[in-house]
């Protein structure tokens, strides 16, 4: 979260120190915390008296700026959610300090850790009443352990807590493994409901039995696609010439590193092309500690980087519109990048047809209308130097969209924000009901 207020990351540094949150909370308890992390806060325009607490993070922040873009009725406040794990250390011992697992604490502590959490979680929303009306809170995830606290205040307060979901099913391996973590783990989902990218991770959670009710997992796809809406309208006239190549980094976590290798030394040969001397060769970094250990480890293999650009902006669409070519593998990134007039290209050697079942992007006659899948690095290099010499066009708006929604709910003509609101209002609508308002 490097962009982050300098405000916002002093707070950050303060209640990172273990011992010293230990002691501000023996000194002032959940309350002196609270207080202290609600000063982190990116409290958006404090005039709408309609608030949605979102427990930020990376990515779905992007979500978020939509949201507020999109949305102005509601204060979107950004509540950093790794700053409110922070305040939760003096009591929730580390072992549960994780995704999924955390819900056994109620079964193996004689005291459950997180029912400090939720009167901590209680204090917030108490001082954010005095503020306004609390129309949500929504995180990123439905098991996330920093929020558990949250997910019961809200519960205990009648306000809806609502998961945007930011992990979604697009590869075929992984629907089964998640599903069987789940519900191996017994885990049961406190929110109000869950809305999520796509029909195939509505599915899964509905498999999972998270919620006591199917209708309550909605499908609405990322407020962050909306940015590109709408799609194919008000282009210059003149199209104007953009002067990057951008390789989204899949370094870490990839299982692909032999061909993330490959993809380097193809743009550290493009990049001392004197053919190509007017363009940029970068490298978009996942985060500054992405970028770091990248630079060590191509140092130690002798690819020479001199010539290509490090970058971890976080601004993809800036990223986008900058580039004449996107190169990704196994990203939702890249999926984004087809939304925009970049080329795009996958590459399908190696590690891509050894294990394609853990692929999201395979060619096929619809995907090759909007991507190209070169089978080795030469061809790769020969593609991205033709198509900088001799521009051309890949894939028209309707390809897109057809193309885009196999993996997300995306509508040229309704925003994803529109239907994440729609679900804001349907949850505190049930909760009225339930209360006998209605």
């Amino acid at each position: 979260m490097s962009d982050r207020p300098f405000k916002q990351r002093l707070i950050g540094k303060i209640l990172s120190i273990k011992p010293l949150t230990k002691l501000l909370y023996i000194c002032g308890g959940s309350n002196l915390l609270s207080s202290i992390y609600m000063l982190s806060w990116d409290h958006g325009n404090r005039d709408v008296k309609d608030i949605v607490i979102c427990l930020d993070r990376l990515h779905f922040s992007r979500d978020v700026e939509e949201l507020r873009k999109n949305k102005p009725e509601y204060n979107w406040i950004k509540a950093p959610e790794d700053l409110l794990g922070h305040i939760q250390n003096p009591f929730i011992p580390r072992k549960y300090q994780n995704q999924t697992q955390f819900s056994d604490a109620k079964k193996e502590c004689a005291s459950d850790p997180f029912l400090i959490s939720q009167k901590q979680a209680e204090i917030i929303l108490k001082k954010c009443l005095k503020r306004g009306r609390v129309k949500a809170a929504i995180n990123a995830n439905v098991d996330f352990w920093q929020s558990e606290g949250m997910r019961r205040a809200c519960r205990a307060m009648n306000i809806p807590f609502i998961v945007l979901c930011r992990e979604v099913q697009t590869i075929p391996a992984t629907y089964e493994e998640d599903r069987n973590h789940y519900l191996d783990f017994d885990f049961k989902y406190m929110g109000h409901c869950v809305a999520v990218h796509n029909e195939r991770t509505a599915n899964m959670y509905r498999e999972c039995g998270f919620c006591d009710n199917d209708d309550d997992i909605i499908v609405t796809g990322p407020p962050r696609l909306d940015i590109w809406l709408p799609l194919g309208a008000n282009k210059p006239s003149v199209p104007q010439q953009k002067k990057s190549v951008t390789l989204l980094s899949f370094f870490t976590g990839y299982f692909a590193t032999d061909l993330f290798y490959d993809c380097m030394r193809v743009l550290s040969t493009l990049s001392k092309d004197p053919d190509l001397a007017g363009y940029e060769f970068v490298l978009k970094c996942k985060s500054k500690t992405d970028k770091i250990d990248i630079t060590k480890d191509l140092n130690n293999i002798d690819i020479d980087v001199s010539c290509i650009t490090f970058s971890y902006e976080s601004d993809l669409k800036k990223v986008f519109e900058s580039s004449e070519i996107v190169i990704g593998y196994n990203t939702l990134a890249l999926i984004e990048a087809v939304l925009s007039d970049a080329k795009c290209i996958v590459p399908d050697w190696g590690a891509a047809q050894k294990n394609v079942n853990y692929n999201n992007i395979l060619p096929s006659e619809k995907s090759r209308k909007v991507i190209s899948f070169p089978t080795s690095p030469d061809e790769m290099k020969d593609f991205i130097k033709q198509s900088l010499l001799t521009p051309n066009a890949l894939g028209c708006v309707e390809d897109k969209v057809s193309f885009v929604e196999d993996y997300f709910a995306f509508k040229a003509n309704e925003t994803a924000s529109q239907r994440v609101v729609n679900v804001i209002k349907r949850a505190n609508e049930n909760l009225m009901k339930s209360r006998g308002a209605v």
